[in-house]
C-alpha cells in the first residue's frame, strides 16, 4: 500500500465531503460583515484548519481501506529539530512523517520551505525506512488572481508549485476543486533528501 497516496487521496476525499456539504448549507456566506466582505475562500481557509484536516484525512484513511497495522502518532516529538511533526504513519516498520499546512501567501511558503523542510529531511536522515511529506492546502477566490488562475487554474497551480517549492519538494499528486465562487488545490509532495 502507498501510505503517503492513500491519506493525501484521503484527504482530498474528505475536503470535497466537506466544502460540499459547506456550501450545500450556506455556511460559507453565513458568516457576519467582516468576514463575509473577504469571499468564501477566505472563510473556507479559517474553517479547515491544518489540524481538521490531519483529523478529516485520518477517519477517512482508516474508514476506506481498513489499514491493519498502520499505527498513527500525531504532533509527534521526534527529535527532528523545530518542534513537532504534525503526523507520523507506521507500517510494518517503515515510517512515514506528514506535515500540513494551509498555503496563504510568502509566510506559509516560506514555512514550509524552511520549518518544515527541515523537519522532513532530519527525520528521513535518522533511517533509511523513513519517508517525508508536504500535504499543502490552498484555496483562491475565483474574482482574484491573475490571468493565467483565470485561464487554466490546473496549470496555475502547478506552476507555483513548480516556482516555489520545486528545488526542495518532488510533486507527487495534485487534486484541483473548482466551484463557482472558490478553488481549492490540495498537494501531496514528498520532502528530497538534499535539496
Amino acid at each position: 500500500m502507498d501510505i503517503a497516496r492513500e491519506l493525501f487521496r484521503s484527504v482530498v476525499a474528505s475536503v470535497k465531503q466537506q466544502l460540499d456539504n459547506l456550501l450545500k448549507l450556506g455556511v460559507l456566506d453565513s458568516c457576519d460583515a467582516d468576514w463575509a466582505h473577504r469571499g468564501q475562500a477566505y472563510v473556507l481557509q479559517s474553517i479547515l484548519t491544518e489540524s481538521t484536516l490531519r483529523y478529516l484525512g485520518l477517519c477517512k484513511f482508516y474508514e476506506t481501506i481498513e489499514p491493519r497495522g498502520v499505527k498513527f502518532e500525531p504532533e509527534c516529538r521526534c527529535d527532528c529539530g523545530g518542534g513537532r511533526i504534525d503526523l507520523i504513519l507506521t507500517e510494518s516498520g517503515e515510517e512515514y512523517a506528514f506535515e500540513f499546512k494551509r498555503w496563504f501567501g510568502n509566510k506559509e511558503r516560506d514555512e514550509i520551505l524552511d520549518g518544515d523542510y527541515k523537519k522532513l529531511v532530519a527525520f528521513m536522515r535518522r533511517a533509511t525506512c523513513r519517508r517525508g511529506y508536504e500535504l499543502i492546502f490552498t484555496v483562491n477566490d475565483n474574482r482574484d488572481g491573475p490571468p493565467e488562475f483565470q485561464h487554466d487554474k490546473h496549470a496555475y497551480y502547478e506552476e507555483c508549485f513548480a516556482k516555489d517549492l520545486g528545488k526542495q519538494y518532488s510533486l507527487l499528486e495534485r487534486e484541483v476543486l473548482e466551484h463557482e465562487k472558490l478553488t481549492v488545490c490540495i498537494y501531496l509532495a514528498a520532502a528530497k533528501r538534499e535539496a
